[in-house]
């Protein structure tokens, strides 16, 4: 099971399936003329071609510990060995929409664990039965705000992702979260600008996290 070998990687123990990768000792985005320093590391599988978990320290906000839990659809190659990028558009704009909302950790995870930055090349025919089960395992036990975000391929009456759901429904009202007006899928926050998001659906330009209701 994922969940074992990354409970052994998090432990500081070896993992016989999984690898813990940092790219960067650091890295700086830059958001209203200020910068925004971030550390990272990813759980990928040997070959490095599935992401099961992608952690992001926001460095400046580095008081009590608040980690946001963010659900896409598939990883694209941030944080991979595979091509030198850590922050691509869509984890630029987690990071800023996490920022405003005054998170200083987050923790990215994905209905489907492929690395493929062209997520039409991705057969999302096929569930992906390892993954759902290490996230089903991590939202059960987790008490953290879950930003649900994988974009339009999955409807919330999608029967592949059924049991997510459930789980999500079972959460305590308000710790599942939408940057954007509810629809009948979240939306992804890579598909649009992050001054969009912020004018359209924030306030006094900043992102606003509210309540999603499955």
């Amino acid at each position: 099971m994922i969940i074992n070998e990354l409970k052994n990687l998090e432990q500081g123990k070896t993992s016989t399936k999984l690898v813990k990768y940092s790219m960067y000792d650091s890295k700086e985005i830059m958001d209203n003329g200020k910068n925004i320093t971030l550390k990272e590391y990813g759980i990928f599988n040997k070959k490095h071609d599935h992401r099961y978990y992608l952690k992001i320290n926001i460095c400046k906000n580095n008081n009590k510990k608040k980690n946001l839990i963010v659900i896409m659809l598939n990883p694209s190659q941030s944080g991979s060995k595979l091509k030198d990028t850590f922050v691509d558009k869509t984890i630029t704009n987690v990071v800023k929409i996490a920022n405003d909302n005054n998170y200083n950790e987050i923790t990215i995870l994905n209905l489907f664990s492929e690395v493929e930055p062209k997520s039409k090349k991705v057969d999302f025919s096929k569930v992906d039965e390892d993954n759902l089960k290490f996230l089903k395992e991590i939202l059960e036990e987790t008490n953290d705000k879950i930003l649900v975000a994988w974009g339009w391929r999955f409807k919330n009456n999608n029967n592949k992702i059924k049991d997510l759901i459930k789980v999500l429904q079972n959460k305590p009202k308000g710790q599942v979260v939408t940057f954007a007006d509810k629809i009948d899928f979240p939306k992804h926050p890579g598909r649009i600008s992050i001054e969009y998001i912020r004018k359209k659906f924030g306030s006094n330009n900043k992102a606003i996290l509210k309540p999603y209701k499955f």
